[in-house]
């Protein structure tokens, strides 16, 4: 479908966004046994890009509106050691993200409020992929339970639009694992406990 700006072509690939459980992945990597992970590529979401190793990253808020008062930020873009999808790519390292391509997508929703939905939806234009393995998109803000109503409905809105995309994905034949102590998919919710409304759970098992 595109020109993956990595040049590879890859089957499995991480997305590390900035939540808590973005320790998950750092477990992985540090692991003793863990020699060579079992992946192709690390995205990285924001931040993350910087301090992770990664092949790409997305940062899609438009840095002009950084510009004089947080240029520290755009050091940070600028010093990456590999391109990043943006909105307004104004660093030499910076892409502009495919919204057009992935807005042609079969039946795809323009529904993208926040970084990591756009990084999943970007997933959808590698044809290569295979498996999705997501880390720290967590949308938990208990540092603000009472903020405004705008900031407090985030959390909400942030990760049902990842959902939708995981959703999107899947239904591509891409499978979307979520690290085990994320709420994103209820993933850090027990099998049995994931359906509403049965008194008696029903068993699951998986051929």
């Amino acid at each position: 479908m595109i020109d993956h700006p990595t040049g590879n072509k890859p089957e499995r690939i991480v997305i590390v966004a900035c939540g808590p459980s973005k320790i998950d992945f750092v477990d992985i990597l540090t692991a003793f046994e863990v020699e060579n992970p079992d992946f192709d590529e690390v995205w990285g979401v924001n931040r993350a890009g910087s301090v992770l190793k990664c092949d790409l990253s997305f940062f899609m808020d438009d840095v002009r509106q950084y510009a004089g008062h947080n240029d520290q930020l755009i050091d940070c873009l600028k010093n990456l050691d590999h391109k990043y999808f943006t909105s307004s790519p104004l660093t030499d390292n910076a892409l502009q993200y495919p919204l057009g391509e992935v807005l042609s997508l079969p039946r795809a929703r323009t529904y993208l409020n926040h970084t990591v939905g756009y990084a999943l939806a970007y997933a959808a234009l590698v044809d290569s992929l295979k498996e999705v393995l997501v880390f720290g998109a967590d949308y938990i803000r208990a540092d603000v339970p009472y903020a405004e109503k705008y900031i407090r409905n985030e959390p909400a809105r942030y990760m049902a639009c990842a959902a939708y995309w995981c959703g999107y994905l899947e239904g591509k034949g891409i499978r979307c694992v979520i690290t085990p102590n994320s709420p994103l998919l209820d993933a850090n919710i027990p099998d049995e406990e994931q359906f509403y409304g049965y008194l008696i759970k029903p068993v699951i098992r998986r051929g």
